[in-house]
């Protein structure tokens, strides 16, 4: 089985040594830092693999920039592609895969249904069109996990303000 990944699981310099060492990486990266100039953007590979900074607010700032879910989808993606292809080098066979979120489409890849350049530019575009505007007072909006007796939530939820 192949379980692809989803947003929140990218950081910065994830799979740095696989793309200096493995072909299948560093190509996947290429690829998709092409779109990425093509839309007049840094290459992605900048995003996730940024030269070194030894300040924890740089360094905290480096991971926002991966966080923006224009950045983060994609590289998730071009990672997931990449190791994939070395493990497919390596021998191992997956009977069935699956994504979890964003993941989905990287398993839609692994499955055959879409091509590499096909699922390199809808990463890309999912990614892009999955990030919130530029306006400072745009409210994307939350998701909350609650655990609990429902009629309690209930009484707890009544007065909330949508």
């Amino acid at each position: 089985m192949a379980l692809f990944s989803g947003q929140g699981s990218q950081y910065v310099d994830m799979g740095r040594e696989l793309a200096n060492n493995f072909p299948p990486v560093r190509e996947t990266y290429g690829v998709m830092d092409d779109l990425f100039v093509e839309d007049g953007r840094k290459p992605l590979s900048q995003v996730v693999f940024p030269p070194p900074v030894f300040d924890q607010v740089q360094r905290d700032h480096l991971a926002e920039v991966l966080q923006k879910t224009e950045h983060a989808q994609p590289a998730i993606g071009c990672f997931s592609v990449g190791l994939y292809k070395l493990l497919l080098q390596a021998g191992f066979k997956a009977d069935f895969v699956a994504g979890h979120s964003f993941g989905e489409l990287t398993a839609l890849w692994a499955s055959g249904v879409l091509d590499d350049q096909g699922y390199l530019a809808l990463a890309k575009a999912r990614g892009k069109a999955m990030a919130p505007p530029a306006d400072p007072n745009f409210d994307a909006g939350t998701m909350v996990a609650v655990k609990g007796d429902v009629s309690k939530i209930r009484v707890e939820l009544k007065d909330f303000q949508k």
